[in-house]
């Protein structure tokens, strides 16, 4: 039997997968549920796997699913990417961005990398999500966002890594701290003083904490937060300690009386700076153009640090 997955029941299947039910993808499609439930039981047939799990709470992918769905995400993506490259549009770099970020680049670094590259690339337009590695991760995934900025720590499946480096983490302190005048640390350095912690589920909480196990430092925060801002603000207000990325506080944290300073624990060394797109799509040239200019301002920010710790010495 000759399957089809550029036809109606693909279509039809894409939005139920995007609802959640058969209900909801009537009411977006204006066509009969009974029509809809047809097709992708068709389809389904057609291709000789469950798609989806009818459960009470709805229709729920499952793993073979969750395949046609990013194939089909895909395919309509690259579909865009064609219908551009036929109106002459991505000669001229126009067009929308769809980034998602977790919250260490959302003060800084990724406003300004979105402000210089609208300089070379004055008809872009920019979608900004800000969110959790994992959630930043799905979107990319799921093309919802076109490229993601995060931090990680192991291979994500179904999401492809443009770019990637270490991500050391730093302590925030104040500039009258009295470890200020030391060049790196440890977690053992650490113990005793009062910390500031992301909340659960981020990589710089998760490798943190097994730092201060390793070490012994009895990590008992006093205060954690979701809001990386409100944590920087506490740790200027108090001189409690705050780990970072420097790429989440450069530009600013100078200014505002603090030192970065590296932690050198071994385990620290697994996180990494990632720039992400969905795994097996073509990159048009907007996107490609953007992606390099984000590892452009990366290296920037790098080599300033770099710059002055060598200052400092």
């Amino acid at each position: 039997m000759k399957t089809s997955l550029h036809g109606i029941g693909l279509r039809y299947f894409v939005e139920v997968a995007r609802t959640g039910s058969l209900s909801d993808a009537s009411v977006a499609l204006h066509v009969a549920t009974s029509a809809i439930s047809r097709q992708v039981a068709k389809l389904e047939e057609e291709l000789g796997c469950q798609l989806f799990d009818r459960l009470p709470r709805g229709m729920v992918l499952t793993e073979g699913g969750r395949k046609l769905m990013a194939y089909a995400t895909r395919s309509m993506l690259d579909g865009e990417h064609i219908a551009n490259e036929l109106r002459g549009l991505d000669l001229e770099r126009t067009g929308t961005v769809r980034v998602a970020c977790t919250q260490g680049f959302a003060y800084s670094f990724l406003p300004a990398a979105i402000a210089s590259f609208l300089d070379g690339h004055p008809k872009v337009k920019f979608q900004l999500y800000v969110g959790s590695p994992s959630v930043v991760a799905q979107r990319v995934r799921d093309g919802e966002s076109d490229v993601a900025l995060s931090f990680s720590l192991r291979p994500i499946s179904g999401v492809h890594i443009e770019h990637s480096e270490p991500a050391s983490i730093y302590v925030l302190m104040r500039q009258d701290d009295p470890l200020a005048s030391r060049r790196h640390l440890s977690m053992a350095d650490l113990a005793g003083r009062h910390f500031l912690l992301p909340e659960q589920g981020t990589t710089l909480r998760e490798l943190v904490e097994i730092a201060a196990e390793l070490a012994g430092v009895d990590l008992d925060p006093v205060l954690e937060s979701n809001n990386s801002y409100a944590m920087y603000a506490f740790a200027k207000k108090t001189g409690a300690l705050m780990f970072t990325a420097i790429v989440s506080v450069s530009g600013r944290y100078e200014e505002d009386g603090f030192l970065a300073i590296p932690l050198k624990d071994d385990v620290l060394g697994r996180r990494e700076f990632q720039i992400q797109t969905m795994s097996g799509r073509v990159l048009p040239p907007l996107l490609a153009d953007f992606c390099e200019h984000v590892k452009v301002q990366k290296k920037l920010v790098s080599t300033l640090t770099r710059s002055r710790k060598k200052t400092m010495a």
